[in-house]
């Protein structure tokens, strides 16, 4: 799976927000990991960007992580999507996030192959 610019197996840490990681999963400490999906458990990290993002608080709770939806491009595999779930019912909630953490690894694999 690709994290930002880099391809990572097994991440410690997931982002769709590559500037500045204001948005993330920490920690990330994987259960299971096969060609099925992975799972694992982490903490969600929010920026609140209060009064900005420079100075803003970050906000955290525990959470699961599956990947899931395997490709290829022909030389590599990688999951494409991440699904976030909160832990800790008595936290503020987010809800489910889904992340689409293959579209830069797509974009640049789409721009080398031109």
């Amino acid at each position: 799976r690709s994290d930002c610019e880099t391809i990572d197996r097994k991440p410690e840490v997931l982002t769709t927000v590559c500037a500045d990681f204001g948005v993330a999963v920490w920690k990330i400490k994987w259960k299971t990991w096969d060609a099925t999906g992975a799972f694992g458990t982490g903490t969600y990290a929010e920026n609140d960007c209060e009064p900005s993002c420079a100075e803003g608080k970050l906000h955290e709770q525990p959470v699961s992580i599956q990947l899931k939806d395997l490709v290829t491009d022909g030389k590599k595999y990688y999951f494409i999507t991440a699904v976030i779930n909160q832990l800790d019912p008595k936290q503020e909630s987010f809800g489910t996030l889904i992340w689409d953490i293959g579209e830069f690894y797509r974009e640049m694999w789409a721009y080398e192959n031109q």
